[in-house]
């Protein structure tokens, strides 16, 4: 197993900081999608994992922003995207996301249906997807669906057994000795303390088996 072996983090204030990291994930991208036009799969399975860690990188100071702040940013956005000539129902998923955050109310699904991309042209669809991609033709089935989930990639079924049986303990041990305020702490204003998080964990579970 191969790793950095340290969190890499960045600076919001340093622009020229995220602008190398964002450019670096231009040429990572770029590089996977030449290799990929030519057969070389397996060669860019690296720059896209590269890529995914760059924008990871770039985004962790976000998790520290109030909801307010969120809201307004999504709103300003829409905006700019409106004007580079993006879907009208890409703004409209904006403004429900965003009214959302400023409520602090759950998003249903009802709400947020399927969104798509194109892997071939870059081309959006919302809900359900057309059988043939209209800016390039490419099949469905070349489609990529951006799923709601956070930590989370599709497991079989033994896999996600076996973490749900070995969860609690895995969790005793982490709180194991802690006192309530630092149960009660948050590592940021934004961010949840572990007693909220233990919560979150045990109303999911009760949702899932109901």
């Amino acid at each position: 197993m191969s790793g950095l072996g340290r969190k890499a983090t960045v600076d919001e204030a340093d622009g020229a900081a995220i602008e190398r990291r964002l450019h670096r994930v231009g040429r990572f991208v770029r590089l996977a999608r030449a290799l990929e036009a030519g057969g070389f799969y397996n060669g860019s399975k690296v720059l896209r994992a590269g890529a995914d860690r760059e924008l990871t990188i770039v985004a962790a100071p976000a998790a520290q922003l109030a909801h307010d702040e969120v809201a307004a940013e999504i709103d300003e956005l829409a905006g700019d995207l409106a004007a580079a000539g993006y879907p009208s129902w890409f703004g409209r998923q904006l403004g429900v996301t965003a009214a959302a955050v400023r409520a602090d109310e759950s998003i249903p699904f009802q709400s947020a249906p399927p969104a798509w991309s194109c892997r071939v042209c870059g081309e959006l669809f919302l809900d359900i997807p057309p059988t043939t991609c209209p800016t390039c033709e490419a099949p469905a089935i070349g489609f990529r669906n951006h799923e709601a989930v956070w930590y989370l990639e599709p497991s079989d079924r033994s896999s996600t057994v076996d973490a749900l049986a070995h969860g609690p303990s895995q969790i005793g041990r982490v709180l194991e000795g802690r006192t309530d305020e630092q149960l009660d702490r948050r590592p940021r204003p934004a961010e949840w303390s572990a007693r909220e998080t233990l919560e979150h964990i045990t109303g999911a579970e009760e949702l899932l088996s109901a």
